[in-house]
């Protein structure tokens, strides 16, 4: 009897607590559907936490997220590397879409991927690192001997093991490389490409090949028809490295081949290799060359232009105004662009693009000519782009007369960079009028290397830019010698200004000015009539750390970089997120991006890379 009752006893303790598990653990009493939805809201952080909970949970929890996009886009830094356990590897699988990968070995990362079966379409590869030796690359050396180069480790090593992701992988970017790669066994290797970049280190630039595969003068081989977006480092030659790969991909739409900065001794190109790029790729629409690479607004709405274009493909589909210039030089036989970046060296080189300008008078969009000391001012005085949003112009110079008849001619236009260099105020507040009555600008860039000091000039300027109250989004004034008044004149009167660029040793705000400017935007807050998300302060020594602190208060401001100043400290920073002390957690919803500023340490976890 007693031996009965004991086993009772057991049977009714384990009934009592499974009925008690699964009370508690609603992964075992609600359908998968409603618990995938769940689990959805997390971030990948708090999927690993969730492993933690219990054997039940790491050994199921995975399956519950392969629906979800918890997992799709991955960034691995050294950090983030060393943490990844076992945990983090049953997570991953053929949802992971979106892969970064920072100052790694790349190959090592890759092939961890590849053993969880992640079906990687977009790949970035920044500062790629190189060590130890990760494949046999003496299988793969006929092809290079074939094109008569040199076969090196660092060639091949890159090419062969990304090649595992041949059938998903859609897009590559590889930022930085200290090694070269060939160009020729990333396209052998994949086939499913549409967005291809390549740049290259510093310090890799003396070690480039010199040629690459076929000759310039021969048939394409393996023709990459997918391939529609191609970005390649300048100090690649033109006809043995790019020319070769141009031959390759003939349906090519957006071209880029910009300048190194860093590079003095490396030659831009000249204006012939511009229409020979266009003859090799009658399709090019978008070209920029002999300019440093842009990374703002303006180029990212390239590449995803350039993603709109493949999903107009996929369903057969073509943009309208696409197809319309498609048809007209097919029919005419003429070169057509609608987005031209282009950096000229004298005033012959400017000239030749004269002719591509004038036949794509009708259809230009985007232009952005730099050079010295030089005009286009028949050009752009005398002709009218009708279509023309964007224009930005640098080392041109123009009085203030054929200003105002440029911006009489294009009224359509949103999104304006130049360089004012009057030396009469007069003169710069006719053009700032006529600026701030442009109803469509977005986005302005202005640079006044000549304008005075005198605060009350200075403010009459500013109040000239904002008495339209037009659409203005971003602003950016380098050099602009702002005061804590004309600070909240902006602020006022331009009511859709999200983001704000202030720059200059000329600077006249206060610490007492900035917080002015913080409470009135958190005024702007409770009445919900926007705010600043990104502010960009560079080498202003009023901002301090009770300013940051006052920042931190601005609910929406979710970027704030802080570049040249020695005023803050990592008390600052802190302040910012409201924290008592620095800490090594950060803010989810916030980033702070510092640079040159003495007073944060290295060590600072709250800091982004600037």
């Amino acid at each position: 009897m007693i031996h009965g009752s004991i086993n009772t006893e057991s049977m009714v303790n384990n009934t009592v607590l499974t009925l008690l598990t699964k009370m508690l653990d609603f992964t075992l009493t609600l359908p998968a559907e409603i618990v995938s939805n769940i689990f959805s809201y997390l971030d990948q952080e708090n999927c690993i936490d969730c492993m933690l909970v219990c054997k039940h949970w790491h050994h199921l929890f995975p399956s519950y997220i392969q629906s979800t996009n918890v997992w799709e886009d991955l960034t691995i830094s050294p950090e983030t590397w060393n943490k990844i356990s076992d945990s983090v590897l049953k997570c991953l699988g053929p949802h992971v879409k979106n892969v970064s990968i920072q100052s790694q070995d790349t190959c090592i990362v890759l092939k961890s991927l590849d053993k969880q079966r992640c079906g990687i379409k977009s790949l970035v590869i920044t500062d790629f690192e190189n060590d130890g030796e990760m494949t046999d690359i003496y299988d793969h050396q006929i092809p290079l001997r074939r094109y008569g180069r040199t076969v090196t480790d660092d060639d091949i090593k890159l090419p062969v093991t990304i090649s595992e992701f041949s059938t998903t992988l859609t897009e590559l970017f590889i930022h930085s490389h200290t090694t070269d790669i060939s160009l020729t066994l990333l396209l052998d290797y994949l086939p499913a490409l549409t967005h291809l970049s390549v740049t290259f280190e510093y310090k890799a630039h003396h070690s480039l090949h010199s040629t690459e595969s076929i000759a310039s003068n021969t048939s394409p081989r393996n023709s990459m028809k997918n391939l529609i977006y191609l970005r390649l480092d300048n100090t690649l030659d033109f006809d043995s490295r790019i020319c070769p790969v141009l031959y390759r991909c003939p349906n090519i739409r957006f071209l880029m081949i910009p300048s190194d900065i860093g590079q003095d001794e490396i030659r831009d190109l000249p204006t012939q290799c511009l229409y020979t790029a266009l003859h090799i790729c009658p399709q090019i629409n978008y070209i920029l060359m002999n300019v440093e690479p842009l990374e703002g607004s303006q180029m990212k709405q390239w590449l995803q232009l350039s993603k709109k274009q493949i999903l107009w493909n996929d369903n057969d589909k073509k943009d309208i105004t696409t197809k319309m210039i498609d048809d007209q030089q097919e029919k005419e036989g003429v070169k057509l662009v609608r987005g031209l970046v282009f950096g000229a060296n004298d005033q012959d080189e400017l000239t030749r693009i004269f002719p591509l300008l004038e036949n794509s008078r009708s259809w230009l969009e985007y232009l952005r000519i730099e050079c010295i000391n030089t005009g286009l001012n028949d050009l752009l005085i005398r002709k009218i782009f009708p279509q023309l949003k964007a224009l930005e112009i640098f080392g041109l110079f123009f009085t203030s007369e054929e200003w105002i008849d440029i911006l009489h001619g294009h009224p359509q236009l949103e999104h304006l960079e130049t360089e004012l260099w009057f030396q009469a105020s007069e003169e710069l507040d006719s053009v700032i009028e006529l600026i701030g009555k442009l109803e469509r600008l977005k986005r302005l860039v202005l640079y006044c290397p000549a304008i005075s000091t005198l605060p009350e000039i200075v403010s009459k300027k500013i109040y000239l830019l904002c008495q339209s109250r037009n659409q203005l989004e971003t602003l950016e004034l380098p050099g602009f010698p702002v005061s804590d008044k004309d600070l909240l004149c902006l602020l006022e009167g331009l009511p859709k200004l999200r983001a704000l660029y202030l720059s200059g040793s000329k600077q006249t705000l206060t610490e007492d000015g900035l917080i002015a400017f913080a409470n009135r935007l958190r005024k702007k807050e409770k009445l919900m009539m926007g705010t600043i998300q990104c502010l960009d302060l560079h080498n202003i020594e009023g901002v301090t750390n009770k300013v940051l602190k006052h920042l931190g208060m601005i609910e929406n401001l979710a970027v704030l970089r802080i570049t040249s100043n020695k005023n803050i400290s990592d008390t600052g920073i802190a302040a910012y997120f409201g924290l008592q002390n620095n800490s090594s957690k950060v803010h989810k919803k916030k980033k702070v991006e510092v640079d040159r500023c003495p007073g944060i340490s290295k060590e600072n976890a709250l800091v982004s890379p600037f």
